[in-house]
């Protein structure tokens, strides 16, 4: 089912902790892959509204200094949990992340969901707390084939990544809210060619990604084609039927 330009976020208020490192260094030694923070965030803000996402990590690793760039685009508050003293290493990004995540529940009136993106069993703990003490619902994100089964227990829903689903569903949003801007913008012609080179904008190495979710809005019936003669050439003009879409959307609520 794709997601229109309408679809309205939950109303679940959401706060993120994210250990980057586990992220960034799982997905490499497990997957030979770099974290796809926009799959995640576009999988995290479909389960609410996302009030504040906090990133863990020491940034001055080789890798992932270079990562801190990619995390502005989504939030400013990156925390350094570099240890000063070299004798101590083991588990310090999991202290300073602990430690937000117990002050952060002590004022946690407008929280809903707490989101933890690691899959250390050391954070099963303050899991059962938010559920048990405060009530909170609490979700994991880890790497897939990286995550403590402890954890997943302790927690109330839990998504590995790389998460294909969710990064179908990304493809997919995208692509049509690049249909809506067009046609707001009274574009004589969308064709794919179009729609597929704005969307593929800020990520051109998903260009094949969105002509997929293309074709298959179309298999669906959620997007319409003809074909025309556009300077002399062939091209394929894509309509979205918003009401298909929109209706579906509000019957899965």
């Amino acid at each position: 089912m794709p997601i229109g330009r309408r679809s309205p976020n939950g109303k679940k208020r959401i706060v993120a902790f994210v250990d980057y490192e586990h992220w960034y260094f799982s997905m490499n030694n497990i997957h030979n892959a770099k974290p796809d923070i926009a799959t995640w965030f576009e999988d995290l803000s479909s389960r609410g509204r996302v009030v504040d996402v906090i990133f863990f990590g020491d940034f001055t690793q080789v890798g992932l200094r270079d990562e801190i760039g990619k995390i502005r685009a989504y939030s400013n508050k990156i925390i350094e949990t570099r240890n000063p003293n070299p004798r101590y290493k083991k588990d310090y990004t999991d202290f300073i992340m602990l430690d937000n995540i117990y002050q952060r529940a002590l004022s946690s009136e407008g929280i809903d969901t707490f989101v933890i993106f690691s899959g250390d069993g050391h954070f099963s703990s303050v899991a059962s707390f938010l559920k048990n003490f405060y009530h909170r619902e609490v979700g994991i994100y880890a790497v897939a084939g990286a995550v403590s089964k402890l954890l997943r227990a302790a927690c109330d829903w839990c998504v590995e990544m790389p998460d294909s689903a969710a990064k179908e569903r990304r493809h997919t949003r995208t692509v049509l809210e690049t249909i809506d801007k067009l046609e707001k913008k009274k574009i004589a012609y969308v064709t794919s060619g179009a729609v597929v080179n704005m969307a593929a904008k800020d990520r051109p190495e998903d260009r094949e990604e969105y002509s997929a979710a293309i074709e298959k809005l179309v298999k669906g019936g959620y997007i319409r084609t003809r074909e025309v003669i556009v300077k002399g050439k062939p091209a394929r003009i894509l309509y979205a039927d918003w009401e298909k879409i929109e209706a579906e959307e509000s019957a899965e609520g």
